[in-house]
């Protein structure tokens, strides 16, 4: 179709070499962020996994020609900001969630206040790590011999839920 998705990206500030070039309306990451010195930013951050030093953005085709093309926008999410995403998730979905989820989640709340959602708008969020803090590691037997499909899930389904308390 001609309706294409609004696409918001976030990144844990202060290491934000996507929201920068985005803001400053640029195809080019400012070098600070693929310098060595960028080390320093990423260790202030707690969403690691969002520090891509070399994003896919600067590329034809790459996250810049996506956002230009669906109007995109990017938020820049402070430590404190995830950890209130988080509490708030947490309180409201008793799950709770990874640190890249936070940030997601607090640049949708960032979103709603800043006006760039309408109420009417169908939002896809994709929140990962929910209560992994309560996941119990288990060992579970690498290998369910069965040519039934339903019966391995079932067989599995059935370890996992007796090593649970």
């Amino acid at each position: 179709g001609k309706d294409y998705p609004v696409i918001h990206v976030s990144q844990n500030y202060p290491f934000i070499p996507v929201c920068d070039a985005w803001w400053r309306g640029s195809r080019t990451i400012d070098p600070k962020f693929q310098r060595d010195e960028a080390k320093e930013l990423i260790k202030q951050v707690i969403a690691h996994v969002l520090t891509n030093r070399y994003p896919a953005y600067s590329i034809r085709g790459g996250l810049y020609d996506v956002l230009r093309k669906v109007n995109g926008k990017a938020y820049s999410i402070t430590n404190d900001e995830l950890r209130e995403a988080a509490t708030l998730f947490k309180t409201l979905e008793k799950r709770s969630v990874v640190p890249p989820a936070a940030v997601t989640i607090a640049s949708l709340i960032k979103a709603v206040n800043q006006g760039e959602i309408d109420r009417n708008d169908t939002i896809l969020v994709h929140v990962t790590g929910g209560n992994c803090e309560s996941i119990d590691k288990k060992v579970v037997p690498a290998t369910i011999t069965t040519s039934n499909f339903e019966d391995a899930i079932d067989r599995l389904l059935k370890m996992i839920n007796n090593g649970r308390k």
